[in-house]
């Protein structure tokens, strides 16, 4: 209030109060009326993408801490929220929290439950062992489609590019997701692939909607002593390996193999495939699943206790329910679970790369670490139109930062600083490996045709750095945002973890697949390079000229402002084209400077 006239301001000017009362640190803009606004002028294209199409429940004490929450006065606040358009694909906006503001938003605790759904899977251990089995050698038929698999088949249908498809067929039940599989194969898609699974999962959407089904089946912790129902599971490995032997008919029928002596090895590769396969199925029974074994135990225990537990037991105790004698019971993801009850854990998290389309990157660092997160971070890209694509989690680990290589003598090998002498280390370019004791890395191969196989000698300094490893590759693919890169021969598969966020971001930028030779090893070397230590630049193969242009332009735009290109290329803009070697006329070299980095710690305590 100014004057007893209320204004309104961005809550990050005054985030440096932590919420107490206090003064400006400089001019910023401001409102005189609310910004908000429930009367809408939205065509009706923009009313219909910024429509939301599947319930999201989201915690207000979440928004709060994030600065999400708006308020207009004593009695009205609005919340800002990611939620699901009809392509599962997230929008984001604001709403009126206040009750009855708005029809479809309402408050509720988190016992309400809502978004979540109960299945309960009647199939036994070997009757779906049988079908997938099947789906592993041959298409699944739907009507050996489970409860389960059928709604989780229904979500995947309604995600990603499977959406329209989905939205043209008229509900007839499970004859729906028949036809939709049928309508796929058409189309020569298939619904079963790890990619499209893994391609639906990273949609934050699609996997909410996964990890709240609560099934209710019989647990793998129990079985009777002689272990009956796994051992059905013994007589499936035949029929899979008929299936399996009769796809390979099929597949040497159309590659025109007719000599019996090649059929008869084909056939006798998959036995030996599948005794192995047996072997091991019966040390998996003896040495895991018998001494994991624990419901029937635990359940007769209770049985013959319950009577003394309630005579012992005050009146005013709630009694709890004993398991089933059956080994049935209702399971739920414990990560939604988490999620979804725990407040606490709306602090915790994965410390995060955002990504965003105009060459921004913060790396967001939560108050608490997940378990198990520890070591990892996660890559976020922003679309222009303000979705967000994950694109992978990697591991980090901490190791000696390093001087940039020189060239040197071949070392001593009786130096006894050497504590690690390794030959045949067959990495790329890379022959031999020494480590010394101080830290420092001596490596040696084939350099170049100007120099042919020399040393390099990576000095250690007396400072940590942080490595990321990168996958071995990525294919993300979803609606417009296209991120893939594979590597070549190489084992220089680590780098800062920056280097990693501007690279993902210059993928996504052009769409294009790039071809890395690498960026450093795991100890932050990098022969037969020099410069690429600690992995502060990457290399990648050449592309046509015309889109060579268009990735060094993204490169440039997320913050490689050292390229340089081959002395026998064409001269590209944005990138330093070598004059005096012909080391980089087989790739592009690109350098990053991590100073463009913000990083945001989040939820950060006052003191």
């Amino acid at each position: 209030m100014l004057e007893n006239k209320p204004y309104w301001i961005e809550s990050s000017a005054v985030s440096h109060l932590n919420g107490q009362n206090g003064q400006l640190t400089s001019s910023i803009s401001y409102w005189n009326k609310f910004p908000l606004s429930l009367n809408s002028s939205l065509s009706p294209q923009e009313k219909k993408r910024n429509t939301v199409c599947y319930p999201r429940t989201v915690s207000l004490s979440s928004l709060a801490r994030e600065g999400l929450i708006a308020i207009e006065d004593e009695n009205t606040k609005w919340a800002q929220v990611t939620a699901l358009d009809e392509q599962m694909l997230p929008i984001q906006g604001w709403v009126n929290i206040k009750d009855n503001a708005q029809a479809h938003i309402k408050r509720r605790s988190p016992w309400h439950w809502t978004g979540f759904e109960t299945i309960e899977e009647k199939a036994t251990i070997s009757e779906l062992t049988k079908k997938l089995s099947k789906n592993r050698s041959a298409r699944l038929d739907i009507e050996d489609c489970t409860e389960a698999m059928l709604t989780v088949l229904r979500i995947l249908a309604k995600s990603g590019y499977n959406h329209y498809l989905w939205k043209s067929l008229p509900d007839k039940g499970k004859n729906k997701v028949k036809e939709f599989l049928q309508l796929l194969e058409i189309n020569n898609k298939n619904p079963f692939t790890k990619e499209q699974f893994k391609a639906a999962l990273r949609t934050s959407g699609t996997a909410e909607q996964i990890g709240h089904l609560l099934v209710r089946y019989e647990s793998e912790w129990y079985a009777d002593e002689a272990l009956s129902k796994w051992n059905e599971v013994d007589d499936l490995f035949e029929d899979e390996k008929r299936q399996q032997k009769a796809l390979i008919e099929v597949e040497l029928d159309k590659l025109g193999i007719t000599r019996a002596y090649q059929r008869d090895f084909a056939m006798q590769k998959v036995d030996e495939a599948h005794e192995h396969v047996k072997t091991n199925w019966q040390l998996e029974k003896a040495q895991r699943i018998k001494p994991s074994l624990w419901w029937q135990q635990v359940a007769q225990a209770q049985t013959q206790n319950q009577t003394t537990s309630t005579e012992q037991s005050n009146a005013n105790t709630p009694k709890l329910s004993n398991l089933s004698t059956d080994g049935r019971a209702w399971f739920i993801h414990p990560v939604a679970m988490i999620d979804y009850f725990n407040s606490a854990a709306d602090r915790a998290g994965i410390v995060t790369y955002h990504i965003y389309h105009n060459g921004k990157i913060e790396k967001h660092i939560p108050q608490e670490i997940l378990e198990g997160y520890e070591q990892k971070y996660k890559y976020v890209y922003h679309d222009k139109d303000n979705n967000k694509h994950e694109i992978c989690i990697v591991d980090w680990h901490t190791t000696k930062k390093k001087k940039d290589g020189i060239t040197v003598n071949a070392p001593n090998r009786n130096d006894p600083n050497i504590i690690e002498y390794k030959e045949n280390v067959n990495e790329g370019n890379t022959q031999k490996r020494i480590k010394y004791a101080n830290g420092d890395i001596a490596e040696y191969g084939w350099h170049s045709k100007d120099k042919g196989y020399i040393w390099r000698l990576y000095r250690a300094l007396d400072e940590d750095i942080q490595l990321v490893r990168m996958p071995d590759k990525i294919q993300y693919v979803n609606d417009k945002v296209v991120v893939r890169y594979i590597f070549s021969n190489t084992k220089r598969r680590y780098t800062e973890p920056s280097v990693l966020a501007g690279f993902i971001g210059a993928l996504a930028e052009t769409g294009l697949q790039l071809t890395t030779t690498g960026s450093c090893f795991a100890e932050a070397s990098c022969f037969p390079s020099a410069e690429h230590v600690n992995g502060k630049s990457i290399d990648t193969l050449y592309l046509k000229d015309v889109d060579e242009q268009k990735f060094i332009n993204a490169m440039h735009k997320f913050h490689f402002n050292k390229q340089i290109t081959g002395k026998h290329k064409k001269k590209f803009d944005n990138a330093t084209q070598e004059v005096g070697r012909t080391l980089h006329d087989t790739h592009l070299h690109s350098g990053f400077d991590d100073s463009f980095i913000k990083e945001i710690k989040q939820y950060e305590k006052s003191n």
